[in-house]
């Protein structure tokens, strides 16, 4: 490692310790006590929207509180308003941190968030991570946000945008990732290797730092800023290692393709579409999900063997680790003469509930409809993986209009309480 000073006062800043000592909220673990969610504005003709939220606000449990950051545009809001009242579902604008926290003796189920009318998109999983304070110095919600957010509609300003109400705090931090890259279990959190990777090649470069060096610190940064107490594991199609392949790789900087190319790190660029935390078996062993991508037509076989490949090498890694792995079906669905990009059918990426009290449950994004009547089989089949886990699966409404634009219901969700 490099001795000069500058070198020495850059990594002492990486590393410095954050005003709390954070922990992730579990993508998994606990009951779905808080969920965020964004509204955004959208053209009179596009139902997607209204169709997606009432059928979440019809299908969430009861005690699941919900905060919706939604577009100042009158009409947006009134969609918005229009869908509670159908629903019969309490709903007020915060003004304080006693109304956003939900901390009143008779607060509603909805509280509608408003301030900013600048455009902003409806994916409120990946701009910043939720973590608890387990030092408790800092009441109220925590909001880690990455170096740097590449977004449509400024998603890099959506948690100072949220900062504006009392008792949410903002934290900045050195390194990179998406909320949609991590996931985390009870006592591990997963985040995929291109996040890592591409805080790594920025340390190493910036700091003339020597590989291990840089390797060692970016896995010291990760574990510093998102949570010092779980094991961290990498995510990755490539062999699986203590630092992972160490190859440096400018593609991983310019992240300008969701489905990379083959050999990457990732075959996709968020873990949650493929990834999914179920729990643990009988005999206590870690299980996870991990989608099988499979062809619906005969033209898309070989590229579905190929995609293949990559997601089971991620698999046999896991289960080197120690997990449980099952595959599910992930069928590629081809978008509309060209205007809509081929996508698959996201059941990976889903909201999961392990909690004593409230048991398993699992919402799960469907794709089965007049218009694709083959992945009704699928929707099925995800289904019954899922229950023979031991989760009581709850189908959502179709998702292929969001998963198009490559998410689905965990993409648009973000845990504040667990």
């Amino acid at each position: 490692m490099s001795n000069t000073s500058e070198n020495s006062a850059a990594v002492a800043a990486l590393l410095s310790t954050p005003l709390i000592k954070p922990s992730l909220v579990s993508s998994a673990y606990g009951p779905l006590k808080h969920i965020l969610y964004s509204y955004p504005k959208y053209n009179p003709e596009v139902t997607v929207y209204k169709r997606v939220f009432r059928d979440l606000i019809q299908k969430l449990p009861k005690y699941t509180k919900l905060s919706i950051w939604v577009h100042e545009d009158e009409r947006i809001k009134k969609d918005l308003e229009q869908i509670l009242k159908d629903e019969t579902v309490s709903y007020a604008y915060a003004s304080d941190r006693a109304s956003f926290l939900g901390r009143g003796v008779a607060e509603p189920k909805v509280m509608l968030l408003t301030g900013v009318v600048r455009e902003f998109s409806v994916w409120a999983q990946d701009p910043f991570q939720v973590v608890n304070d387990l030092n408790k110095r800092e009441n109220g919600v925590h909001l880690v946000q990455p170096e740097r957010f590449f977004d449509i509609g400024d998603g890099d300003k959506f948690a100072t945008d949220l900062s504006d109400f009392d008792g949410i705090n903002t934290h900045k931090t050195p390194i990179s990732f998406h909320g949609g890259n991590t996931l985390t279990g009870d006592d591990f959190f997963f985040i995929g290797k291109a996040d890592f990777r591409q805080t790594m090649n920025k340390l190493k470069q910036e700091h003339n730092l020597e590989l291990e060096d840089a390797v060692k610190l970016t896995f010291e940064a990760y574990k510093k800023h998102l949570d010092s107490d779980r094991k961290m594991i990498l995510i990755s199609s490539e062999k699986y290692n203590e630092f992972g392949d160490l190859i440096y790789d400018p593609y991983q900087q310019s992240r300008k393709s969701l489905h990379q190319k083959k050999g990457f790190d990732q075959p996709i660029e968020h873990i949650d579409l493929y990834v999914s935390i179920a729990g643990k078996d009988d005999d206590g062993k870690q299980v996870v999900l991990v989608a099988n991508p499979v062809s619906l037509e005969p033209v898309d076989e070989f590229t579905a063997r190929a995609l293949a490949s990559q997601y089971t090498k991620t698999a046999a890694n896991l289960e080197e680790l120690g997990f449980k792995v099952v595959r599910n079906p992930m069928p590629k669905v081809k978008g509309d003469d060209g205007t809509i990009f081929d996508y698959h059918a996201y059941y990976n990426n889903c909201l999961v509930q392990i909690d004593e009290e409230h048991g398993k449950k699992v919402w799960l994004p469907q794709y089965g409809s007049d218009k694709f009547p083959a992945l009704r089989e699928y929707d099925q089949e995800n289904q019954k993986i899922w229950k023979d886990l031991g989760f009581d699966p709850v189908p959502l409404t179709d998702f292929n209009d969001l998963s198009s634009q490559f998410g689905a219901v965990h993409c648009i969700s973000k845990d504040l309480e667990r």
